[in-house]
């Protein structure tokens, strides 16, 4: 069953600003998973690894795209 984007979306961003870093990774890990040609959230996904300190996962994210 897909998810809902939108849902999700506004779930990660409403983490993002509480500072819960980890937690908005792992919706956008959702995302991607739900939809893996989501080119954007690929590429969100890659930002919030940079800005968790994991270099390794965001360059496997910016690779995807």
């Amino acid at each position: 069953m897909p998810i809902d984007r939108e849902a999700t979306l506004k779930k990660a961003e409403k983490l993002l600003r509480q500072g819960k870093l980890d937690g908005a990774i792992a919706e956008y890990v959702r995302l991607v998973d739900d939809n893996p040609r989501d080119w954007n959230s690929i590429n969100s996904l890659g930002d919030l690894y940079a800005r968790a300190g994991e270099p390794a996962n965001a360059i496997e994210q910016y690779t995807r795209v």
